[in-house]
């Protein structure tokens, strides 16, 4: 006797419906970026996505256009930043915080506390994106 109360072919439709919705909200998310972006035409959901989901969409997307539009370059490169830290890098070691400081200082505008949304991009980002047409 099967005492399962959803069959597999149930458990099948709703992951196939669950990435559907994901997908299309993705793909909603992303337009709409790119369209705030840019100053393109305004972007409309796919008629199945919920207007909660829709709503929250909207909301990332603001964020994202916040942080996409308050930039911050830093002088350091990251990825050999980061080859220098360790776990053991608590930010309580007065000397070895001034030497990572000195191998890899944060730039022009010094030790900055950010508390708004940002994009910081570290020296190779910055290079990168100068370089794109």
């Amino acid at each position: 006797m099967n005492v399962s109360s959803t069959s597999d072919i149930e458990i099948a439709f709703w992951c196939t419906w669950a990435l559907t919705v994901t997908h299309e909200a993705c793909e909603y998310t992303q337009q709409k970026f790119n369209a705030e972006k840019t100053g393109g035409d305004p972007v409309i959901p796919a008629p199945n996505l919920d207007t909660d989901l829709v709503m929250a969409c909207d909301q990332l997307v603001d964020c994202l256009i916040k942080a996409y539009k308050n930039t911050i370059q830093m002088q350091t490169n990251i990825a050999r930043y980061s080859k220098l830290i360790s776990l053991k890098d608590t930010g309580h070691n007065e000397e070895r915080e001034e030497k990572l400081l000195e191998r890899c200082p944060p730039g022009h505008e010094g030790t900055k506390l950010v508390s708004i949304l940002t994009t910081i991009l570290n020296v190779t980002c910055a290079k990168f994106a100068q370089s794109k047409p």
